[in-house]
């Protein structure tokens, strides 16, 4: 009944929201702190709509309602509000139900920007990669999942240029990179230092990022380009890192980390890859006991492991 209710108002309410947020942070009528519970309600309005069935569909074509939740999110580039609500909000809207962004949905985000592709993806890439260090550890897995699905919503649409410049700040590396810090989150947890309980909640944001890893890099024209960042912003040391914890994670999870190395094997077919990789394995052999991370490893991973680390070995 609810959700029913704001389908039918919609309307109404979000000429509200728009009167509120000019009041607010166009024409700045209020104090700061008025602003950010301001910021916090406008957000929490729509995290709502999102989370009652079938509202989201109807209430997103309506004309403003992304713009709306964009500039919501853009807020705050020195981090003085809560953005991380405003980020969430729009992650829902583009990635309802798993189903595809439209470009309709990526025009609305871009107009929101004044059709500046590239403030949008360098605030929300800073904002990833600040949120590994400035958040407390028991937030970091929610953050970091929402910013994965709203960089992944990008990535949708190759042809959109939120896409096109996106893809020009290597958002493989950069996942790679957000991947090895968070097993090293994990990594602390599982030792016992930390609350085992974020263990468990660590691991969600870490399968986000195996899956988005084998997408790039068993997928598209340019998989050598995007194994080769990966493997220079260290996807082999978090595939070790993985190695060991790979009980803990659900089958589907490790099947994961099985698929990137069977990937990784068939891309040593490349000589850049083969090269690069060996180098890695090399430097890695150095400073850690490799084959006995992959020997403390589940039966299916520590096979795939092997297999790929032969095929380094037949390319030297």
């Amino acid at each position: 009944e609810i959700g029913e209710l704001f389908v039918s108002r919609w309307p109404d309410v979000l000429n509200w929201m728009w009167l509120f947020y000019f009041a607010c942070f166009e024409r700045n009528l209020v104090d700061k702190e008025f602003k950010k519970d301001m910021h916090w309600y406008l957000s929490v309005v729509f995290m709502v709509v999102t989370t009652k069935d079938d509202c989201t569909p109807a209430i997103r074509s309506i004309p403003g309602t992304i713009r709306l939740v964009t500039l919501l999110y853009m807020l705050d580039i020195e981090r003085t509000f809560l953005t991380v609500q405003g980020a969430f909000a729009l992650t829902l809207f583009l990635r309802d139900s798993g189903s595809l962004v439209t470009v309709t949905q990526l025009d609305e985000v871009l107009e929101a920007t004044g059709g500046n592709a590239r403030l949008f993806v360098d605030t929300t890439i800073a904002r990833l990669m600040s949120t590994l260090d400035t958040l407390r550890l028991e937030l970091a897995e929610k953050v970091v999942a929402t910013y994965i699905h709203l960089l992944g919503a990008l990535l949708e649409r190759p042809e959109h240029p939120l896409s096109i410049v996106l893809r020009t700040r290597n958002p493989t590396a950069i996942l790679t990179r957000v991947l090895v810090r968070l097993l090293d989150f994990l990594v602390e947890t599982s030792s016992g230092r930390l609350d085992p309980e974020r263990a468990s909640k660590l691991r969600f944001p870490i399968s986000l990022l195996l899956c988005r890893l084998f997408i790039a890099l068993g997928i598209g024209s340019d998989s050598v380009e995007q194994a080769l960042q990966a493997l220079q912003a260290g996807i082999m040391t978090a595939l070790i890192e993985c190695a060991p914890l790979a009980f803990a994670f659900d089958p589907i999870e490790r099947d994961m980390m099985v698929n990137l190395l069977r990937t990784l094997t068939w891309l040593t077919l490349h000589f850049p890859i083969a090269r690069q990789a060996s180098a890695e394995l090399e430097r890695l052999e150095r400073q850690c006991s490799v084959q006995g991370r992959f020997e403390a490893s589940t039966v299916n991973v520590r096979n795939a492991w092997m297999t790929f680390y032969e095929a380094i070995l037949a390319r030297r």
